[in-house]
């Protein structure tokens, strides 16, 4: 699903995963600080799934204002659902799961030093 204007358009929105709302209740724009809400007729707005953040929708095509990276940590559960397909997928988690039992494997330096030293003496 993700082509490569996709990934443009959101290095533009500085990793945010915007989605487009309207508000109702009293709401004010994170970039201007103007109004983002009305009772009526309010302005499309956009807000990221990720750390809520909302703004005005004309500001994602503004060259004026700039939009702030995203806050959000994604977590290895995320990335996993994220995959393209199930077979990318299991090619991950069979790398993280390698990657995790060589670090088990791997003794901390200090404590076989300390092992050491303490038979020297």
């Amino acid at each position: 699903h993700n082509s490569f204007e996709d990934h443009q358009e959101r290095d533009r929105w500085n990793r945010h995963d915007f989605q487009e709302l309207t508000y109702h209740v009293a709401t004010t724009c994170d970039l201007c600080m103007k109004k983002l809400s009305a009772t009526l007729r309010p302005p499309p707005a956009l807000e990221c799934k990720n750390c809520h953040l909302k703004i005005h929708k004309d500001h994602v095509h503004s060259s004026t204002l700039e939009i702030p990276v995203c806050k959000f940590k994604t977590g290895v559960r995320q990335m996993l659902l994220m995959a393209d397909s199930e077979s990318l997928c299991q090619q991950w988690v069979k790398s993280l799961m390698m990657i995790k039992k060589i670090s088990e494997g791997v003794r901390p330096l200090k404590s076989s030093l300390s092992r050491h030293s303490t038979m020297q003496t």
